[in-house]
C-alpha cells in the first residue's frame, strides 16, 4: 500500500513533465538579393533565396526576360533545397540578340507557391569573339549532352539553352577550368510537359567568347543511347 501511495503523490510530477515541444509551422519564402551584370557578352542574373520560415522545401529559380510584352528568353535554375533559415544562391545566363531595353522577371517557385521580383534592364551591345566552339550536341529522354572546345584557357564556360517551350523546364550549365582545345562535356536537364522534337538555340560562352548552335532536338534511341549510357555513367531516363 505504501508503494501505491507514492505512485499516487508522484502522478502530477509526471504529469508536468509533457511540455509542449511542437513548433508553429510557418511555410515563406524570400528573395534576398536579385542582381543583373551587363559587363560581357554573356550577361548574369545572380541572386540568393531565403527559407525563413520553420518548414524545409525545394525552390527554383525562373527569370523571363520582356521585350515589351514579349517574352524573348527563359532561364531556369538547379533545384535547390532549404532547411529553415537556409539560404542558396543562383546564377543564371543569358545572351541577347541585340541591346536596347528589357524588363527581367524573376520569379521563385516553392511548394507550389512563387515570390515575384522584376527589374528594368539596359542592355549593351558587344562583340563576340567566337573562340569557343560547341562540336556535338545528343539529345536523350531528359538529357542534352554538348561537347565544347576553347582555342584558349578559360576559367568558365556558360552552356546556355534557348528557344524552347515556356512550360517545359531547361537547366543551363558551367564548366569551369578548362585549357586551350581541350574537349570537355556538359550535361544540360530538362523537363519536357509534352515531347515533340523543337527548335532550340544553345548558347556557349564565356565573357565575349560566344557561339551559338540551333538545332532540332531529336531523342537518341537504341544502341547510340545505351553506349552513351555505358561510356559516361548516367541514366537518360526522367
Amino acid at each position: 500500500m505504501r508503494y501505491i501511495a507514492i505512485f499516487i503523490l508522484l502522478l502530477p510530477a509526471v504529469h508536468a513533465l509533457n511540455i509542449d515541444l511542437s513548433v508553429e509551422k510557418v511555410f515563406v519564402g524570400e528573395v534576398k538579393s536579385f542582381v543583373y551584370n551587363d559587363s560581357f557578352a554573356v550577361k548574369q542574373f545572380s541572386g540568393e533565396f531565403l527559407n525563413p520560415g520553420s518548414v524545409p522545401y525545394s525552390a527554383r529559380a525562373r527569370v523571363d526576360v520582356f521585350e515589351d510584352d514579349n517574352i524573348v528568353f527563359t532561364a531556369w535554375s538547379e533545384k535547390m533545397v532549404l532547411m529553415p533559415g537556409n539560404t542558396a544562391p543562383f546564377r543564371l545566363s543569358w545572351v541577347p540578340e541585340e541591346g536596347g531595353d528589357y524588363t527581367a522577371r524573376l520569379r521563385a517557385y516553392y511548394g507550389g507557391e512563387i515570390v515575384e521580383n522584376t527589374m528594368n534592364l539596359s542592355v549593351s551591345a558587344k562583340e563576340v569573339k567566337k573562340t569557343v566552339s560547341i562540336n556535338n550536341v545528343r539529345v536523350f529522354d531528359n538529357l542534352v549532352l554538348v561537347e565544347l572546345t576553347s582555342e584558349k584557357d578559360k576559367d568558365e564556360i556558360y552552356v546556355v539553352p534557348s528557344g524552347f517551350p515556356r512550360d517545359w523546364i531547361f537547366t543551363q550549365g558551367m564548366i569551369g577550368g578548362i585549357k586551350a582545345n581541350e574537349r570537355r562535356l556538359v550535361l544540360l536537364s530538362y523537363i519536357p510537359s509534352v515531347w515533340t522534337p523543337q527548335n532550340i538555340t544553345i548558347y556557349a560562352g564565356s565573357g565575349d567568347a560566344v557561339k551559338a548552335k540551333s538545332l532540332v532536338m531529336e531523342r537518341e534511341t537504341g544502341l547510340t543511347a545505351l553506349l552513351y549510357r555505358i561510356l559516361y555513367g548516367f541514366s537518360f531516363g526522367q
